[in-house]
């Protein structure tokens, strides 16, 4: 089987089995932990931009925040095996809550791993059938 991108790719992909060619569309999701900060980082001046960040002040303040419009998949696609690289991919933040977990059930496959079912908690925008074929984090 193919290697799956690993953490060093900057992005998480999910493909869900679909019509295409290589019967792929798919996700991409940084994953974020509930009770983690990392989608911010104080800063009391502009220190130079940032990579997947804006400077602005927002709720928590002065500093860098994750930017949103901002899309890690360009990066991501060459790194995916030659029949994935035109699939249709999208981009999620994963949510891990601290007791919870992510609550998401997968299964390895060769085109990476399968999700077999999401729990409420701690709420997922993912569906039975995608497949994550890179992750960062």
């Amino acid at each position: 089987p193919p290697q799956l991108p690993g953490p060093s790719v900057a992005a998480a992909a999910l493909a869900a089995a679909a019509s295409t060619a290589c019967g792929s569309t798919g996700v991409a999701l940084p994953i974020q932990s509930s009770s983690s900060t990392n989608f911010f980082e104080p800063a009391a001046s502009f220190l130079g931009s940032r990579p997947g960040k804006v400077f602005k002040t927002d709720y928590l303040g002065l500093g860098y925040y994750t930017d949103s419009t901002q899309t890690l998949i360009p990066e991501l696609r060459p790194k995916l095996p030659e029949r994935w690289r035109d699939a249709h991919l999208r981009e999620e933040r994963l949510k891990v809550d601290p007791k919870a977990g992510a609550g998401v059930s997968l299964e390895h496959t060769e085109f990476g791993f399968a999700i077999e079912s999401v729990e409420a908690v701690p709420g997922q925008h993912l569906q039975q059938g995608e497949v994550i074929v890179a992750l960062e984090g």
